[in-house]
C-alpha cells in the first residue's frame, strides 16, 4: 500500500506541475512580448527570448 501511496502523490504532483506551468506560459509569453520591439512580435517561428530587447513600449506608454 506504501508504493502506491507514494506513486499516486508523483502523479498528482507532475499534473500539478504541468497545470501551473499552463496557466503561467500566457504570463511568461507576455513579459517576453513586452520587451520586444514591433517587427519582431509577429516573427514566425516565435522566440520566447527578445533577440533585440527594448524598452520602448513602455516608454511609448
Amino acid at each position: 500500500m506504501r508504493k502506491n501511496n507514494v506513486f499516486l502523490q508523483i502523479v498528482v504532483h507532475a499534473i500539478l506541475l504541468i497545470g501551473a506551468f499552463t496557466m503561467l506560459l500566457p504570463f511568461i509569453w507576455m513579459v517576453s512580448t513586452s520587451f520586444k520591439p514591433s517587427s519582431e512580435i509577429y516573427v514566425f517561428p516565435p522566440r520566447w527570448i527578445p533577440k533585440n530587447p527594448t524598452l520602448k513600449n513602455y516608454v511609448d506608454l
